[in-house]
C-alpha cells in the first residue's frame, strides 16, 4: 500500500470477499455486465429472458445471425444462469448441461469475436448479441436503435483487474502506472473513453454526465 497510495480510492465492494488479502492478488479497476444487445428496429419487444438467445427455437424465428462472446467462462456462466444452475457449480452433469445448451445454439451464430459490437452489428446486419454493457453504450452513440438489456434471471458482473506479473522487468514502473491510473480524474478519462464502470470511488465527479446518468 505504501507503493500505491491511491489504493484508498478503490471501492471495497469490488474486492473478492473470500480472499484474506484481495489487493495482494489484483486491483479492481473497470467493470461491466453481460446482457442482450439488440437492434430495436428489428426487434420491437425488449428481451426479458436469456432464452431469447439461448433457446434454439427462438433463434430460428429471428431469421438473422446473432453473436455470442468468445469468452468460455462468461458464456458458460450465462448458460448456467439461463438453466438455473449455480455459476460456481463443480457438478460435472451441470457443467455438461451448460455446454450442451451453448452447442445447440451454434448453427444460428456467426463466428465468435471478442468484441461482438462491430460495424456489422451497429449497421444492422446482425440483430442481437450477448454483449458487454460498455460496448453497447458506446455503440448506441453511432446507432440510436441499439439497445441493451439485462434479462430478469440476472447476469455476471465482470471486473478487470490491474496486476503485476511476478516476472515483470520493471515492477517500479508498474507500481507508478497503477497509482497513476487510480487517480479519480484519470479513471474518469478511461470511463469517458470506453464507457465501462470504474472501481475508483471518487471518479464520478469527473465522468461525462451523459455516461454517468445512462447507467
Amino acid at each position: 500500500e505504501k507503493r500505491i497510495p491511491n489504493l484508498v480510492q478503490v471501492d471495497e465492494r469490488f474486492l473478492p470477499p473470500l480472499l484474506k488479502n484481495p489487493l495482494q492478488h489484483g486491483i479492481p479497476y473497470i467493470f461491466t455486465t453481460l446482457g442482450i444487445g439488440y437492434n430495436s428496429k428489428q426487434i420491437s419487444n425488449i428481451p426479458r429472458s436469456w432464452s431469447f438467445l439461448l433457446d434454439p427455437a427462438n433463434l430460428q424465428t429471428l431469421n438473422h445471425p446473432v453473436i455470442f462472446q468468445d469468452e468460455m467462462r462468461e458464456m458458460m456462466g450465462i448458460a448456467m444462469i439461463h438453466l438455473g444452475i449455480p455459476v460456481d457449480t463443480t457438478n460435472r452433469n451441470d457443467i455438461e448441461r451448460a455446454g450442451d445448451c451453448l452447442l445447440r445454439c451454434a448453427p444460428y451464430l456467426v463466428p465468435c469475436e471478442s468484441d461482438p459490437d462491430d460495424t456489422n452489428f451497429v449497421a444492422g446486419g446482425i440483430v442481437a448479441a450477448i454483449a458487454y454493457g460498455g460496448e453497447m453504450a458506446r455503440d448506441s452513440k453511432e446507432n440510436p436503435d441499439m439497445r441493451f438489456t439485462i434479462p430478469d434471471q440476472g447476469t455476471l458482473l465482470i471486473v478487470d483487474h490491474l496486476v503485476i506479473p511476478k516476472t515483470a522487468r520493471n515492477p517500479d514502473a508498474a507500481y507508478q502506472l497503477i497509482n497513476y491510473l487510480l487517480q479519480p480524474e484519470i479513471a474518469a478519462q478511461v470511463v469517458n473513453h470506453c464507457y465501462y464502470g470504474t472501481a475508483v470511488q471518487n471518479a464520478a465527479a469527473y465522468i461525462d454526465p451523459s455516461i454517468l446518468h445512462s447507467a
